[in-house]
């Protein structure tokens, strides 16, 4: 065993008065003891004539400070490296702070802080809140990408404030407060709502005015509007579009689809008023055939009234006109003179329809001749197929035909007074 003297003398100065005070220094460097029962009593380490351990009256110890420490343990640090945890002169941990006043933990080759306690609960306080998630919990906060949903972590998201990747989504109530957009290219619906009271959809706007979609128990589709109006908008373009399409599978004969207009009697019953329907009468391929039928209910039963027919023809009981002299500027009385030598001059023939399947024959007018006789009986129009479709109103040659009546029984009551 050896002992490692001082190079230097060794004196120890002791003060029996009061108050006590005794010193140790060797050089620069050594121990002093002050006491006088006061505040002021003290013990302080010095290296190199420089405060390196000071022990308070009170027990309090202050490293590298000069002053009474005001806590129990002070230390003081340039650089602010203030402690330093060894385990078997191995393995250490340190504890520092920076110039800004923030507390920095430090471990060996990174590895962990880990706080532990006897009955493994909650261990951690920020700002005296208790951290109550677990360690598994708080790591949900652990993702690769943000912006991107990942199993078993929380939704963090990117710079644009968007969220992608989640599979499922459940919530009881979602608000929008700009835009909805749904891009997918899978083969499954896109929207798939389920409500067991049918209530599915409802589209509301700032003024409360909303529309409704409901499922029956039936299936049948219900759409509501608060203000009963649903209106159906399209793109503006130049040519003639189909805003609404109804399609049906149904590919026999004598079936087809239709829309029915119902309404609620006085019983509360639901009745069906009127219905539009298309028949198919010819299915085949590139012969198909159909019928366009108005039905409308008459004391209690729903009838056929109109018939639209795939070669032209309207079958109805009565076709009405407007007709009422308070509808019309009378211009005088027509001369039956000059409308029987017009409807002389008009050529009938026997002709037969292009498209017509069934070449029927029929007599009557060519609407071009017709036009340059009477031109209030053709209208002229542009179609698809024609730049100016020349049609005919038979209703207007009536009142020709009327005044050629006319004429010719005054031309008979002439030739019968010229025989008496």
């Amino acid at each position: 065993m050896s002992v490692l003297l001082p190079n230097k003398p060794t004196k120890v100065t002791i003060d029996v008065g009061n108050p006590v005070s005794s010193n140790n220094f060797i050089g620069d460097s050594g121990i002093s003891i002050y006491d006088n029962n006061t505040p002021n009593t003290n013990i302080t380490f010095k290296t190199n004539n420089k405060p390196a351990l000071y022990i308070s009256d009170t027990q309090r110890i202050g490293i590298n400070i000069s002053l009474n420490p005001t806590k129990r343990l002070v230390i003081n640090d340039e650089l602010g490296e203030t402690i330093r945890l060894m385990y078997n002169n191995n393995n250490y941990a340190d504890i520092n702070l920076d110039s800004a006043g923030s507390l920095i933990f430090k471990t060996y080759n990174n590895n962990f802080i880990n706080l532990v306690n006897d009955i493994n609960q909650p261990i951690l306080k920020i700002n005296n809140i208790l951290v109550e998630a677990s360690a598994e919990q708080i790591n949900y906060n652990k993702i690769n990408y943000l912006g991107i949903a990942e199993a078993k972590k929380a939704l963090i998201l990117d710079s644009g404030k968007s969220i992608s990747g989640i599979q499922n989504f459940s919530t009881n109530n979602a608000f929008i407060n700009n835009k909805l957009t749904l891009d997918t290219d899978s083969f499954d619906y896109t929207v798939d709502i389920k409500n067991n009271k049918g209530n599915c959809l409802k589209l509301q706007n700032l003024h409360h005015n909303f529309t409704t979609f409901r499922m029956l128990e039936n299936g049948i589709l219900n759409i509501y509007n608060s203000n009963n109006i649903i209106e159906f908008l399209s793109d503006k373009n130049n040519n003639l579009i189909y805003p609404i399409q109804i399609t049906t599978e149904n590919n026999l004969n004598n079936t087809g689809i239709g829309i029915k207009f119902n309404t609620y009697n006085n019983n509360n019953i639901k009745r069906n008023m009127s219905s539009i329907e298309t028949i198919i009468t010819n299915n085949q391929n590139n012969y198909e055939n159909s019928i366009i039928k108005f039905n409308n209910m008459n004391n209690g039963n729903l009838n056929n009234t109109v018939t639209i027919r795939n070669d032209g023809y309207i079958l109805c009981n009565t076709l009405m006109e407007l007709s009422d002299s308070r509808t019309k500027y009378i211009l005088g009385i027509s001369n039956f003179d000059d409308s029987l030598k017009k409807i002389c001059n008009i050529n009938t023939y026997n002709f037969k329809y292009i498209n017509d399947s069934k070449n029927i024959i029929h007599k009557g007018v060519i609407a071009q001749e017709l036009h340059k006789i009477i031109p209030s009986a053709v209208n002229i129009e542009k179609t698809n197929n024609f730049d100016d479709l020349h049609t005919v109103s038979n209703k207007e040659l009536i009142g020709y035909l009327i005044d050629c009546i006319k004429a010719l029984k005054f031309d008979i009551e002439k030739i019968k007074n010229n025989k008496i």
